[in-house]
């Protein structure tokens, strides 16, 4: 995989029967997998070029954190089967650029074979620019497919939809649209050690204030620690019961499991939403109802259900 930054100033075309996917990709979703399927039937090669700004103009679903960092971006279309992926930072002069002068700097020297992207992709001065203008401006280069989006239930599959789904409580819903669970990764802090009293040891994670956060409340999980994966329950919120704090926490119960690994990093993915958090009246049913929670996980893995 090759992975770097587009340098407008020396850009060499791509190789011979390259399809060339074109968007934000903020999600990462299944909707993007699809144009990158639809590439491989138009080309012998798919490259990406993946568009993004650090200006104040992010779209509003961004305020409320992002599903995938651009390292996470690459990585997951790595797994698609893209060798490269051009990162392209829109900046004050590239923001400046009317829609044919984006074509004529940006794709007109890659030599694309054919661009693909979906009906809501926009580009150039003010977002104008469509598919229609693509096809028109780059009619001479490329070939333009405007590829039509998914839908779930009458709903398109988009990044905006995938957070609703997670505010709600629905990460199996969210997993069918995205493609695979939906996970944070934060680096083992040392907390209030209150799960070790409770007979329920957990590590604390400290996470990215970047990323999405999903409900509040206890998940059915599964950890992914050096390469390799265990399952587990997890408690995302503020303690309300014991040492309440402030600021969300994350903190995981990972079953069998029994190393020192503070400051190591671990990637929480959410499998099932077991309950909302709620105080308990007293630690002894907190810890009584920490048992329900850990049979329903053990009677999801016995059942194959995740």
């Amino acid at each position: 995989m090759i992975a770097k930054h587009l340098d407008l100033s020396r850009i060499t075309s791509l190789a011979p029967s390259t399809a060339l996917v074109v968007g934000t990709f903020d999600g990462v979703h299944i909707g993007h997998k699809y144009l990158v399927e639809e590439g491989f039937k138009a080309a012998d090669n798919v490259a990406v070029l993946l568009v993004y700004t650090n200006k104040k103009l992010t779209k509003l679903h961004q305020k409320s954190g992002v599903l995938t960092s651009l390292e996470d971006r690459v990585e997951i279309f790595e797994k698609f089967g893209v060798k490269t992926v051009y990162l392209l930072n829109l900046g004050d002069e590239l923001l400046k650029l009317e829609p044919c002068e984006f074509i004529n700097k940006v794709l007109v020297p890659l030599a694309p074979n054919s661009v693909i992207v979906g009906t809501d992709f926009r580009f150039g001065r003010g977002a104008k620019g469509t598919g229609e203008d693509l096809r028109e401006f780059g009619k001479n280069v490329f070939t333009t497919r405007v590829l039509a989006p998914l839908y779930y239930e009458n709903e398109k599959v988009s990044t905006s939809l995938i957070k609703e789904l997670l505010s709600k409580g629905k990460p199996k819903i969210a997993k069918s649209l995205l493609g695979r669970y939906y996970a944070l990764t934060g680096l083992v802090t040392k907390g209030y050690r209150l799960g070790n009293k409770l007979g329920f040891p957990t590590a604390n994670i400290a996470l990215d204030p970047s990323y999405f956060v999903p409900a509040h409340g206890v998940y059915f999980v599964r950890v992914k620690f050096r390469a390799n994966y265990y399952f587990g329950m997890a408690s995302l919120g503020y303690h309300p019961t014991v040492n309440k704090v402030n600021v969300p926490l994350l903190e995981v119960n990972i079953f069998n499991f029994n190393e020192n690994i503070y400051h190591d990093a671990l990637t929480v993915e959410f499998i099932d939403y077991l309950r909302p958090e709620f105080k308990f009246e007293s630690v002894d049913t907190l810890i009584k109802q920490l048992q329900k929670d850990r049979e329903n996980c053990e009677f999801k893995i016995e059942k194959g259900e995740y």
